[in-house]
C-alpha cells in the first residue's frame, strides 16, 4: 500500500467519524483540521528526513564509484607498465645481457617489484571501496524499509 493510499484511508476514516455524530464525539471542524495538519506535518518531516538521508548516501556512493573507477584505471595502467617492463627485461635477458645491461636489468627488476607492491596496494584499496559501497547499499535499504514499514496508526 503506497503512502497516498494510507493517507486517503486515514482521512476518510477521520472524516467519516467526524461526520457520523459531531455533537456526541465533540469534534468540531477546526479541531479536526488542526489534528490533520499536525499529522501531515509529522508525515512530511519523516519523509523529508528520509529524503535527505538517502540523498547523502547517494552522494557518498557516487563519490566512491568515481574513486573506484579512478583506482581501477590506475591498476590497469600499472599492469600495462608492468607488462612492458617485463617484456623489456625478457628481451635483455634473451640477448645475453652484458655487464652494462646487468645494471639496467637490476633497475628494471626493482621497478617491477615496486609496481607489484603498488598494484597490491591498489587492489587492497579497491577491496575496501567495494566493502564501503556494500555497506552504503545496506544503509539505503534499511532507510527505505524504515519509511515503508507499517505504522501502529495504520491498524
Amino acid at each position: 500500500m503506497c503512502i497516498r493510499d494510507r493517507y486517503q484511508r486515514r482521512v476518510r476514516g477521520v472524516v467519516s467519524v467526524a461526520m457520523a455524530d459531531p455533537l456526541e464525539k465533540g469534534f468540531q471542524t477546526e479541531v479536526l483540521l488542526q489534528r490533520l495538519r499536525a499529522r501531515d506535518a509529522r508525515e512530511v518531516e519523516a519523509f523529508d528526513e528520509l529524503t535527505r538521508a538517502y540523498a547523502h548516501l547517494l552522494h557518498s556512493c557516487n563519490a566512491s564509484n568515481v574513486n573506484l573507477a579512478a583506482q581501477n584505471k590506475r591498476v590497469l595502467d600499472l599492469q600495462e607498465n608492468n607488462e612492458a617492463v617485463t617484456a623489456e627485461l625478457q628481451r635483455v635477458q634473451d640477448q645475453g645481457g652484458m655487464v652494462v645491461d646487468s645494471a639496467k636489468i637490476s633497475m628494471l627488476e626493482g621497478k617491477i617489484s615496486e609496481l607489484q607492491v603498488e598494484r597490491g596496494d591498489l587492489y587492497q584499496q579497491q577491496s575496501t571501496q567495494n566493502s564501503k559501497l556494500l555497506e552504503m547499499n545496506e544503509q539505503v535499504d534499511k532507510a527505505c524499509l524504515l519509511y515503508t514499514s507499517p505504522s501502529p496508526r495504520d491498524s
